[in-house]
């Protein structure tokens, strides 16, 4: 699959976390969700960075944060 950059991350706050993890996967980036609805999701968060990762937060389904690494 073919990589397409993504500039903002912040283009899908707002959306639902499902289509916000479609569309991450159809750019080749691994969507990771470590924060949902008041709790960390991600309990074993490492501080690596990966350029193709976005990491989400969101609550009641919707993205809140999203971040490149």
């Amino acid at each position: 699959m073919p990589i397409i950059r993504i500039d903002d991350p912040q283009v899908f706050v707002g959306i639902s976390l499902e289509k916000a993890v479609a569309q991450i996967e159809e750019h080749g980036y691994e969507a990771r969700l470590v924060w949902a609805d008041n709790r960390t999701i991600h309990t074993d968060y490492k501080p690596d960075y990966d350029p193709l990762r976005v990491n989400l937060h969101a609550l009641d389904g919707k993205v809140t944060k999203a971040m490149i690494g």
